[in-house]
């Protein structure tokens, strides 16, 4: 699993710590996701990916909210 980018935004987006920490949550959490749904794909049989694929969806949505 690749690691994020450095900081990157322009200075027009000037972040509050408060940002930074719901930023720091967001990743967590799609990190989170990401975990579960690797381990869902592991404990299943290759043709039920359908808790996988939400998972990853959530996870996704997660790094998008996260700037990821």
């Amino acid at each position: 699993g690749g690691g994020g980018g450095g900081a990157g935004g322009g200075a027009s987006q000037r972040m509050h710590s408060e940002d930074q920490a719901t930023m720091k949550i967001a990743r967590k959490l799609a990190h989170l996701y990401n975990e579960e749904a690797r381990a869902a794909l592991v404990r299943r049989d290759s043709t039920d990916t359908q808790e996988a694929e939400t998972l990853l969806t959530e996870a996704h949505r997660w790094m998008m909210l996260s700037g990821d």
